[in-house]
């Protein structure tokens, strides 16, 4: 379990602030994982720097004649981040091996470059291998997806190289549908892979690279959308805090989607909090004032609503999950932060929380928006991981051994369930050095058939 620090409270001027939380820092990680405390704030409120660049993935490898978009994530004196893709100045250490513009890394030839973002007089940099591995399949999910008439389903194109790596290839991919009556299917930039659902019927999805293609099935029903759930329903969120909220359709013929993208979303009061409708952060709410205010989502002529009550309460600890945690060489592992405020109550820090690592050689972590807390495996040892918000941190180990993910395991191996039940599977990964872990959280699960159980 984590320990609990009590939160100190320290005054002074700005630069004693920043020093005693760069000691603290040093401390902490010297001290072992697994806790959470604080440190005060200087007696003014100085405007938030520039302190950090992250770039993700770190590190990344990509084969010949392939390409990938990287992150750039501005870590600010306050905790807070920021998308700096878009403004950051890209560099790449050897054009001739990959060039980089706004983030989107182009191989040229086998090797090693270093790729960089500076903005501001701050930098961040990464390592860039391009391999000779060959394309040799290429995987489109969801497999057999289907869609009510009207609506969106996002694919994806993974590609399997020759030295049995994989590389996400969805924006890369020229995506093709069989019959257009039934869907059409995003090519341009940003949106690669999104299909539209137009007629009820089937059609095939196709996505090709380098002459091999992969396909899967796509199936339009004519449901029509009955209503709309909006959860959490009544989350209650501290000032300063954000709460990400999902709309869920539910169609005449029982079945569900995913609409929070989809949907338009508002708040009945924007000074008590405002919600975004922009893209990748559709639904996102942010709590500005103490009060009450409703979350509206709408699609056609279907509406939904949650309430949402902003609170005055101050975060005291951050609990970093999970606890001591052990993974191989090769593999990733989420970590989450979950805040506990004055009020008692609990409030998900993940996205919001800025994440570090004692020892980048052993684990990286990611600050970028939707993989906030997700750690890589870099090299075997032990390093600290560090979720902070403000002058509030909490901690957890995490080791990386030097075995390899040779197999996995799924149980319950059968399970038989009604129409509308759930059951829970869990994966469990089989090391070369013969020890086991629960990867359940960190592995990618998909089913045969989304139309028997997703």
């Amino acid at each position: 379990m984590l320990r609990t620090v009590k939160t100190q409270q320290k005054t002074g001027d700005t630069a004693a602030a920043i020093l005693l939380s760069v000691l603290l820092l040093a401390l902490m990680t010297s001290c072992g994982g697994g806790e959470s405390g604080s440190v005060g704030a200087g007696s003014a409120a100085p405007s938030a720097v520039l302190v950090a660049i992250e770039i993700t993935p770190a590190n990344p490898v990509i084969a010949l004649g392939t390409e990938t978009q990287l992150k750039a994530t501005g870590i600010y004196s306050d905790s807070s981040k920021k998308d700096l893709t878009a403004s950051v100045v890209w560099s790449s250490s050897d054009d001739r091996v990959a060039t980089v513009h706004n983030g989107q890394a182009r191989s040229r030839a086998r090797g090693t470059a270093t790729v960089g973002a500076v903005a501001g007089g701050v930098a961040g940099s990464g390592t860039l291998t391009v391999t000779d591995a060959t394309l040799v399949a290429i995987q489109v999910t969801p497999v057999s997806a289907e869609a009510p008439l009207g609506t969106t389903r996002q694919f994806t194109a993974t590609g399997i190289f020759s030295d049995a790596t994989k590389q996400d290839l969805t924006q890369q991919a020229a995506w093709t549908v069989s019959d257009p009556s039934v869907a059409s299917i995003s090519n341009s930039a940003g949106s690669r892979g999104l299909a539209t659902a137009a007629g009820t019927g089937m059609a095939t999805i196709e996505a090709s690279l380098d002459g091999v293609t992969g396909s899967t099935g796509f199936t339009v029903t004519g449901a029509v959308l009955v209503s709309i759930e909006v959860t959490p329903a009544t989350p209650g969120l501290p000032r300063g805090t954000t709460q990400q909220f999902t709309a869920t359709g539910i169609y005449s013929d029982h079945s569900t989607q995913d609409l929070t993208k989809q949907v338009t979303w508002t708040s009945s009061d924007s000074s008590v909090a405002a919600v975004s409708n922009a893209a990748g952060t559709n639904g996102l709410a942010t709590a500005l004032a103490v009060g009450q205010t409703t979350i509206g989502a709408t699609f056609g002529a279907v509406t939904s609503a949650a309430t949402l009550t902003v609170t005055a309460a101050m975060l005291v600890s951050i609990e970093v999950d999970p606890a001591d945690a052990f993974i191989p060489m090769d593999t990733s592992l989420e970590f989450s932060a979950t805040g506990l405020y004055s009020d008692g109550t609990v409030q998900d820090l993940t996205e919001q929380a800025t994440w570090t690592s004692t020892d980048p050689f052993v684990a990286t972590v990611s600050n970028a928006a939707g993989s906030s807390g997700l750690a890589t495996a870099a090299g075997p040892g032990s390093t600290a991981i560090f979720a902070t918000l403000g002058s509030v941190w909490g901690s957890t180990t995490l080791t990386v051994s030097e075995a390899r993910l040779v197999a996995i395991t799924v149980s319950p191996d059968r399970a038989g369930i009604s129409g509308g039940e759930t059951v829970r599977f869990t994966a469990t990964g089989h090391c070369s050095d013969g020890t086991t872990l629960d990867i359940t959280r960190s592995a990618v699960w998909k089913s045969s058939d989304n139309k028997v159980a997703k």
